[in-house]
């Protein structure tokens, strides 16, 4: 018999590319598969016996129960025992237990919903098990079990249990609330399993997996034989992209751009055209395959700040994805509050970054705070996991609560994205920079629920007018074109003039100094006379800003 059916990334494909899994309840030993595209091929697979090999697994409290979806039993049977490979002597905890409201797979049903939270589960048998390491057999009184039934493993005692690859799902971690509970996978980035076998004399669980790969995206069937018995299955392949353009002055006349990209398809030497006006000029793309939403930290530093609260604008999502946890560099140990953000000003049609970017003197008077978790940090690297799989919207940005003694890293060599600091001054909500010459980022990636590839491409732009200079990024062979207009804003500021005492001139002169901080290198200082005589002086030039400075002494030949 066909115990499931599960194509576990179907509608959020890489690479046009689908997984299927297969759990077989079968009296005959290894049973053949028949695999149906019914697009005119087929393939025959052979089940696969379980892993040994031991997946180190660190990042959760080992006091969770586990929920091993790969016992659940589709038909009513009678148990033995149990084969289990321990990997630390002591006591273990195994509960037979039931759900009343999975339909026809717990498995699947737990596998693809998203719900915050579930109506508890019914204990119908525990096991109190003394393991030793190594694979051993561990029986029990004979016990008839019924279609729907799962075990549930606690380690919160010595007993330690292994983690395998799964040949078929990952099994979940439980969070216990009140009568209720959440879920989350063991892992999120490969598919896990607790190395629990339930023994029968009439049956046996055996698993396949399979893969195809589709040149179009769309929604098919696939059928599955095993033993005269056909199973089918629909799926849907996607090739979803969703990019985000900043660009903020660098210098008079010039933009500093950041294309950042999420994309379900490897977009490694892609090309990515950039035109304006009569010229063009074509990058290669690179993506890399990750697991969180952001960029590594490329240097982790020590700073604190007088504020404790900051809005972390390189955290913007930019595709709608499932948020599981966190990694956080901290540089002090202690509790920090993590909360999700969302603006009706930004995040849809315009990036909170750039729109924030734009306004001037920064600041929001409304948004809504969704949910917040706080959080342990130790010094160094933490991996965060939630208790759920909390639904992330484009848009929603990461607010960092710092009112305790907890201290997250900078990393302040970013030159992408930046964070902010806040402060509330008469209902507003006013942004600054950490940094006024470079951008500093906290070291904090939000962990998603599935692979993503990423890429990005910073570059410098530069146009000889200020309004309506327009220019166009195209992604070759994808759907990806964005036509921007944009403003460049040459900078002048703080000119100053100071001059010396005008009661207390000598010989009728008068010594004055000038100053001026602009962003465009042709920009001059023009001193003009009533009598015409002008001092003109070029400029000291600094990294990322010009200085303009000049001292100049006038003798005048009439009293004024």
């Amino acid at each position: 018999q066909i115990n499931d059916l599960i194509c576990i990334n179907s509608n959020k494909t890489n690479d046009k590319k689908i997984d299927c899994c297969l759990s077989i309840l079968s009296s005959e030993t290894e049973p053949l598969v028949f695999v149906d595209f019914l697009n005119g091929e087929s393939e025959n697979i052979l089940v696969e016996k379980d892993s040994t090999d031991v997946v180190s697994n660190e990042d959760f409290d080992k006091d969770l129960p586990i929920l091993l979806l790969n016992t659940e039993f589709k038909i009513d049977s009678t148990i033995y025992g149990f084969e289990i490979f321990g990997i630390s002597d002591g006591l273990i905890n195994l509960q037979l237990v039931w759900f009343n409201y999975c339909n026809s797979s717990c498995s699947n049903y737990f596998w693809t919903t998203n719900f915050e939270s579930y109506d508890m589960y019914t204990v119908k048998k525990t096991w109190q098990l003394n393991i030793s390491t190594g694979l051993e057999f561990y029986p029990i009184t004979p016990m008839k079990i019924i279609k729907g039934d799962m075990i549930l493993l606690n380690q919160s005692y010595d007993g330690k249990v292994a983690i395998n690859p799964s040949n078929f799902l990952s099994d979940l971690l439980v969070y216990l609330k009140g009568s209720r509970f959440n879920v989350s996978r063991l892992s999120y980035e490969s598919l896990n399993k607790f190395s629990v076998k339930i023994v029968s004399n009439e049956t046996e669980i055996y698993h396949a997996k399979f893969s195809k790969t589709y040149q179009s995206t769309g929604t098919y069937q696939i059928a599955v034989s095993v033993l005269n018995e056909t199973l089918k299955k629909t799926v849907i392949i996607t090739d979803r992209i969703a990019f985000d353009l900043y660009y903020t002055n660098a210098s008079s006349y010039n933009l500093k751009n950041v294309f950042l990209i999420l994309s379900e398809k490897n977009l490694t030497n892609y090309d990515l055209s950039i035109e304006k006006l009569e010229s063009k000029v074509t990058y290669k793309l690179k993506s890399d395959l990750l697991s969180f939403h952001g960029f590594n930290f490329a240097k982790n530093e020590s700073l604190d700040f007088w504020q404790n609260e900051y809005l972390l604008l390189s955290t913007e999502f930019i595709m709608d994805l499932g948020l599981v946890g966190f990694e956080i560099h901290a540089w002090k140990s202690g509790e920090i509050t993590i909360s999700i953000l969302s603006f009706t000003s930004c995040g849809s049609s315009i990036s909170c970054k750039l729109y924030f970017d734009k306004i001037e003197n920064s600041y929001y008077n409304s948004y809504k705070s969704l949910i917040d978790f706080k959080i342990n940090v130790t010094l160094g690297f933490n991996r965060i996991r939630l208790p759920y799989n909390y639904p992330m919207k484009k848009g929603y940005v990461l607010y960092l609560k710092q009112n305790s003694e907890g201290r997250v890293s900078l990393d302040t060599t970013s030159d992408i994205y930046e964070d902010y600091g806040v402060n509330l001054v008469n209902t507003k909500y006013h942004l600054n920079k950490l940094n006024s010459g470079s951008k500093y980022r906290f070291c904090i990636n939000p962990l998603i629920d599935r692979m993503i590839y990423t890429s990005f491409l910073v570059f410098d732009l530069g146009f000889e007018s200020v309004k309506n200079n327009e220019f166009n990024l195209t992604i070759f062979n994808t759907s990806v074109f964005v036509s921007t207009k944009v403003t460049v804003s040459p900078e002048v500021r703080n000119l100053d003039i100071f001059c010396a005492d005008a009661k207390k001139t000598l010989d009728q002169r008068i010594n004055c100094e000038v100053r001026a901080f602009t962003t465009n290198k042709e920009d001059k200082i023009e001193i003009a006379f009533e009598e015409d005589e002008n001092y003109i002086i070029k400029d000291i030039s600094s990294k990322t800003r010009k200085i303009l400075y000049l001292i100049f002494r006038k003798k005048f030949f009439y009293s004024v």
